[in-house]
């Protein structure tokens, strides 16, 4: 294990915890959302799943529906119906 790996062997910086919540992903100028499921998240990112990652831009809002959290996100990997995004400052 490096030192950037955590105790399973995922480099995180910081543990996730699982969630199964609605969400939106919110294009740049507010023009295009993208619903989707957050699977797990943490102080510094998240998990999410959609039909298809297709047309959903590298920056992102990620606005979970019961408007308890939002923010600014870079896409850090994606599959066909996975990503992961990194919060970030705006």
């Amino acid at each position: 294990m490096t030192s950037s790996d955590n105790e399973d062997g995922n480099k995180r910086n910081a543990p996730r915890m699982r969630t199964f919540k609605g969400a939106q992903l919110v294009a740049p100028g507010l023009f295009s959302t993208f619903d989707c499921i957050v699977r797990n998240m943490s102080e510094t990112g998240a998990l999410v799943e959609v039909p298809s990652t297709v047309g959903i831009p590298g920056v992102i809002i990620l606005r979970l529906n019961d408007r308890t959290l939002e923010r600014n996100c870079r896409v850090a990997w994606r599959t066909e119906q996975r990503m992961g995004l990194r919060f970030v400052s705006e």
